[in-house]
């Protein structure tokens, strides 16, 4: 029940027995980008757990609570930020709820909440509770979509192209370029432009399964059968003997090695030759509906848990707790961080603990059927610096300008020469001396 309202970003303070719950209702005319709710209690020994605070922005429905059961016992409780969308000067409410499980004891609690545009201190936030930018890439329903460094909001920003991008097995990223099975054919899309180009025959990739890339290579699994391709050409080569990945869940790569969960197991797969190894016991991995790498650590979706295994020898970890990402359907990894879509909701996921928080509104990525991240590759040499030809795709966007005016600078045959260091300081003002 309401117990107070309050003027627009004011402080409201009320004691209450421990079994009842308070809500701050604010109304407010103004139109801020974040907005913190702070939550605030002392109690007495007789009070011993409480719920996290919620947020729901009314017509949004928006709640999401951090919490660490270590930090209930604390003077200051809990807090949390919420970004907030397109408010347009209308008359909203906020309602910021702490909820209280019941015990056995009584006692009386002093509880106090607080609107601001500016973090609580030390609110029990995850302590990089600012979202870091990021260039998240995703297939929805029939579109293809980029967030690219607004990852507080999450939803669609930009259609990439008109292509219709229904029927999409498989998405990964390589070069600063992604590369898409759609149809049953290999694409090439730049993410700059939105431009696309067929890789190879039409039709080349039916019943494609899983798809990843390893130094300058994509590796897919189609049908049965684990095949490098060239992201050039689309040009394939088949690896191993084929009938060996039937009914492959997931894929990914570290350290140069392919990680496959094929028929409920975790394989370890040369890019070489296909030869395998399998990690861990058969069948320990059915139902599973992701997989990526952090630091070095695979991150396994099985069903409705988040695990961490080695990928040395299959060993897991449960991340989190159970039943948080049933019908999760894509997951990726940017900045040290996973990002999973499930139930229609793009999640960020600290990959140590578990602790997640939506993305943009729950329900935006309804319909997706894949999520990567940018690729970068490291440019050979610093644009002021002579030396080998550049690759257009490094991660110096400047020698993508340079090379568009002199493909020269970026030819396999040609050279960074004076030239291509002169066009650098005039077209990217780079400061070459």
């Amino acid at each position: 029940m309401p117990l107070g309202r309050v003027d627009e970003l004011d402080n409201a303070i009320w004691e209450l027995d421990y079994n009842e719950w308070a809500q701050v209702d604010t109304f407010f005319t103004g139109t801020y980008d974040i907005l913190y709710c702070s939550w605030f209690a002392t109690w007495d020994d007789a009070f011993a757990h409480a719920d996290a605070a919620q947020a729901l922005i009314v017509n949004y429905h928006y709640p999401y609570p951090w919490y660490d059961d270590d930090a209930f016992d604390e003077t200051l409780a809990k807090g949390f930020a919420h970004g907030v969308m397109d408010w347009s000067g209308e008359v909203q409410a906020a309602y910021c709820e702490e909820n209280r499980r019941g015990t056995h004891m009584s006692g009386n609690i002093r509880v106090g909440a607080t609107l601001s545009t500016e973090p609580p201190r030390d609110c029990g936030l995850d302590p990089d509770h600012d979202f870091p930018d990021v260039s998240l890439y995703t297939v929805a329903e029939d579109r293809l979509y980029v967030t690219d460094q607004t990852v507080l909001t999450g939803t669609p920003i930009n259609r990439l192209t008109e292509i219709n991008w229904s029927n999409t097995a498989a998405m990964t990223s390589l070069g600063n370029m992604l590369y898409i099975v759609q149809g049953n054919s290999l694409w090439q899309t730049d993410p700059a432009n939105g431009s696309w180009r067929r890789l190879g025959n039409v039709g080349s990739w039916s019943n494609t399964a899983a798809m990843t890339a390893i130094d300058d290579m994509l590796y897919i699994v189609q049908g049965n059968t684990l095949w490098r391709a060239s992201p050039e050409d689309g040009s394939f080569q088949q690896l191993g003997s084929p009938g060996a990945w039937s009914n492959t869940a997931a894929m990914t790569a570290i350290d140069g090695m392919l990680y496959v969960v094929q028929g409920g197991t975790l394989w370890r797969a040369s890019p070489e030759d296909g030869s395998y190894q399998q990690l861990g016991s058969p069948g320990s991995w059915g139902d599973t509906a992701a997989m990526t790498t952090v630091d070095g650590l695979l991150y396994i979706v099985q069903g409705d848990t988040l695990w961490q295994a080695q990928p040395s020898d299959g060993q897991w970890l449960r991340i989190g707790t159970e039943d948080d990402w049933w019908s999760t359907v894509s997951m990726t990894t940017d900045d040290g961080w996973l990002y999973i879509v499930q139930n229609g909701t793009l999640w960020r996921v600290n990959p140590d603990t578990g602790w997640y928080a939506p993305v943009g509104l729950r329900g935006d990525w309804q319909g997706t059927v894949a999520i990567t991240a940018a690729s970068t590759t490291a440019c050979a040499h610093d644009v002021c610096n002579l030396g080998e030809s550049l690759a257009s795709s490094c991660d110096d966007p400047c020698a993508a300008e340079v090379c568009a005016v002199d493909p020269y600078c970026c030819d396999p045959d040609g050279a960074w020469d004076p030239l291509c260091v002169h066009e650098a300081t005039s077209i990217c003002d780079a400061s070459c001396g």
